[in-house]
């Protein structure tokens, strides 16, 4: 009886010794088959990937912290073409904006340039000195100005300002302090803001004639650790209206539109079972959205009017899951991109002729 068992249990590890042994023999490493080390930890999307006010450029980092100091850019009658502008220094690129007519404004450490992408020029704008630059605002009336929140290496000098790119004159508009969010009209008049006291309590103001008012409060909240789900998302190019995103007597935040005048505020858009999330929404020219999304489970996304609702239903019959990047000025032209697992692929997608362009330099780092 115990041969029997000894020889049933030699049986069975000759068994699992063949079933492991010719696996692990197939699969005996050599210096053919193995990934170099520097393409299996190359970065496998791109970042801060934009597109030009004019929707003929998109604009990208390879590295997220763009200690390359390189910008890169593909143009839309060009798409294989990857063209780069190397900048001496270290840089970052968070708020890229190209212009009509290719102008762009990039941060930089103490330094400051324009450039025009088509003329190959790069214009050091001089200003005061300072310490960093983010760019907060750009209007379609004044292509060459931005409105910027400047820390100056003289902290007397720190604060939003409105800068012209091309003379490099400065117009002092206030000062960021606890703002973690600031929206503009079309003159670069400070319409709304988020802001956030010292014991993590949130207000959601509007500036009328000359004074911030209350909107909304909200006290500390499991969201905040996430971002947060109500902010603002966008202010109409007259500064007449404030639309963003609220919970405020709510279980899920909704898209409402707020009056600068009055403060009403008017539900736009909600969904029965999830929250409408402050991202990954679109605009019409005027400033006003025309879609936002909620997500549950997979993305919903809720239109405002039809305004874009048969742009997004082509567009998931072409490319099945996808998300929206950003938009021309004109919104004439998308950038969106294709979700299927991998890298993103991103794709030019021309509205009037319901016509998708892949971006096939977007898709994976040269070599995979």
């Amino acid at each position: 009886m115990n041969h029997i068992l000894m020889s049933g249990i030699s049986v069975l590890a000759l068994a699992v010794s063949l079933l492991f042994n010719a696996p692990l023999q197939a699969q005996t490493p050599s210096p053919d088959n193995l990934m170099p080390r520097t393409l299996l930890y190359k970065e496998k999307t791109r970042h801060n990937v934009r597109l030009s006010a004019d929707g003929t450029t998109v604009f990208y980092q390879k590295k997220a912290d763009g200690s390359d100091s390189t910008l890169y850019y593909l143009q839309e009658k060009m798409p294989l073409s990857e063209k780069k502008r190397h900048f001496e220094g270290s840089s970052s690129l968070p708020a890229l904006r190209g212009h009509d007519d290719g102008r762009s404004a990039a941060r930089f450490t103490l330094s400051l340039y324009s450039t025009s992408l088509t003329a190959n020029k790069m214009r050091k704008v001089n200003i005061f000195p300072f310490k960093s630059l983010s760019v907060l605002h750009t209007s379609r009336r004044f292509p060459n100005k931005i409105a910027a929140n400047i820390t100056a290496t003289d902290p007397a000098q720190s604060g939003i300002y409105q800068l012209d790119l091309l003379s490099g004159a400065t117009k002092r508009l206030g000062l960021m302090e606890d703002m973690l969010q600031v929206f503009f009209d079309e003159n670069f008049g400070m319409v709304a803001c988020l802001r956030q006291d010292s014991h993590e309590v949130r207000t959601l103001q509007r500036k009328h004639e000359g004074q911030w008012k209350d909107v909304f409060r909200y006290t500390h909240l499991p969201d905040f650790f996430i971002g947060g789900l109500c902010k603002i998302v966008s202010v109409s190019n007259d500064g007449k209206t404030i639309y963003a995103t609220d919970y405020t007597n709510k279980d899920k935040a909704s898209l409402v539109a707020i009056s600068t005048e009055t403060g009403e505020v008017t539900e736009l858009a909600s969904d029965p079972d999830a929250d409408i999330y402050p991202g990954a929404f679109t605009l019409d020219v005027t400033g006003k959205p025309t879609s936002v999304v909620a997500l549950y489970g997979n993305t919903r996304r809720h239109f405002i009017g039809d305004a874009a609702k048969a742009d997004f239903e082509f567009l998931q019959n072409e490319l099945g899951n996808l998300g929206f990047v950003g938009a021309s000025q004109s919104d004439s032209t998308w950038l969106v991109r294709k979700m299927d697992g991998g890298p993103f692929q991103y794709f030019h997608f021309n509205r009037k002729e319901k016509s998708c362009s892949p971006l096939q330099r977007l898709r994976a780092p040269e070599g995979l």
